[in-house]
């Protein structure tokens, strides 16, 4: 399925050259599932080989907010939380 996909897409793209250094993923379409989790399944994967420093969402300023609280240590991280600050 998508994780499987998305790991050997993440895998596509250490290899493929030099090491890039800023790796852009986005969505052809809001709100669609398949996109949603390959785009979630290539990012673990990046995340999982350490081959990122920092990853970036587009979100909402208010959903953004409760993210950054938990980041910050103000807030816990519950499945609502995560699923109200980005998909």
């Amino acid at each position: 399925p998508a994780a499987q996909h998305g790991a050997a897409r993440a895998a596509e793209l250490l290899t493929a050259g030099p090491e890039p250094e800023v790796i852009a993923l986005g969505e052809s379409a809001h709100d669609d599932p398949a996109s949603l989790a390959w785009r979630n399944a290539v990012t673990l994967e990046l995340v999982r080989r350490d081959a990122v420093r920092l990853i970036l969402f587009e979100s909402g300023f208010a959903e953004a907010r409760m993210l950054d609280d938990y980041v910050q240590g103000r807030g816990s991280l519950t499945p609502a939380t995560v699923g109200q600050g980005f998909t």
